[in-house]
């Protein structure tokens, strides 16, 4: 089994990959989709983040604070993980400009257990340390908690003709077992 970590779409009917982990629905008539699991986005800081800078009071306020972004891979459309960034344009029919922005989720939560600034975050992201208090003040502090997040949905997909793959539908089982075990 080999496993490829990336951002972009990779072209599964050119099987540049037999199946893929997808945090948006495919168009693509000749590919097999489930949502096997999804992760609300909720919004954190540092505890160092907070104590320098304070705690936004509603997402308008946000705009009094460093927020970091996710850089979407041009060939992507999904947007969901920078709905911080849409509900504060509704809001204030402007913009919000992230203080830092990365193409990766890792890199998006790594900065703000970094002091960066804020961002709304999957559970996946994030490990029991994250919220375990430290003399660095690097544990995470949720915000906003009383503000609806969407959740990031992840889809399983592959090619029609992989359909009737014995080791497809067992790597497809054990993934959505392995989800709902989780919780």
């Amino acid at each position: 089994l080999t496993i490829l970590i990336d951002d972009g779409d990779l072209n599964l009917r050119a099987r540049e990959a037999d199946v893929a982990l997808r945090t948006h629905e495919t168009l693509q008539s000749d590919l097999v989709q489930r949502q096997i699991m999804s992760f609300p986005l909720k919004i954190y800081a540092s505890e160092a983040y907070v104590q320098r800078f304070g705690k936004p009071l509603s997402v308008v306020d946000l705009r009094n604070h460093r927020v970091v972004g996710y850089a979407p891979v041009p060939l992507l459309t999904h947007l969901t993980i920078n709905w911080l960034f849409d509900a504060f344009a509704k809001q204030e029919k402007k913009p919000l400009i992230p203080t830092a922005e990365t193409d990766h989720l890792i890199g998006v939560a790594n900065m703000v257990r970094a002091g960066v600034g804020i961002a709304a975050l999957p559970s996946f992201v994030l490990n029991e340390h994250d919220f375990v208090p430290s003399a660095t003040g690097h544990h995470l502090v949720p915000l906003l908690q009383d503000v609806q997040e969407p959740d990031l949905s992840i889809y399983f997909v592959y090619p029609v003709e992989l359909r009737s793959s014995k080791r497809v539908k067992a790597f497809r089982d054990f993934l959505t077992e392995e989800a709902n075990a989780a919780g």
